[in-house]
């Protein structure tokens, strides 16, 4: 017989549009961890900030099942707890800005997938929903 015991099955969702904060679908359905939209997509520095506070006001209210996930460690705790792991993500990178630091904050914040761009151009990327003449 091995000593050696079986570790949690990890099943991480890739993508969650739009979440009204209770992960217990998420948990019925065997999810781990989900990358969830946190702020809306066309949302600039001060919405998405305030929107993400509220995502970790949350994660932090007395009986919360959701786990803030920074690394992998805290899917792997995450399923050993039995809890739903919160990767915060967004669909646009609009509320950097033109400003390069506000990649860290963010991170620290607990950011950690940022889709370049929505439909419309931005800073980042272009967009698929630009128009565009056709070239000659």
């Amino acid at each position: 017989m091995s000593s050696v015991s079986a570790s949690p099955r990890i099943v991480i969702d890739g993508l969650v549009y739009l979440s009204d904060g209770n992960p217990e679908p998420l948990a019925t359905g065997g999810v781990t961890a989900a990358n969830i939209t946190v702020s809306h997509m066309l949302a600039e520095f001060g919405q998405a900030f305030d929107e993400m506070a509220a995502w970790h006001a949350r994660v932090r209210a007395p009986g919360s099942r959701w786990r803030l996930v920074l690394s992998t460690s805290d899917i792997e705790a995450a399923a050993r707890e039995g809890s739903t792991g919160l990767i915060m993500g967004w669909q646009n990178t609009l509320p950097f800005g033109n400003k390069l630091e506000r990649v860290h904050a963010f991170h620290a914040m607990g950011l950690r997938i940022a889709q370049l761009t929505y439909n419309e151009a931005n800073l980042a990327a272009d967009g698929c929903m630009e128009e565009r003449k056709a070239w000659a």
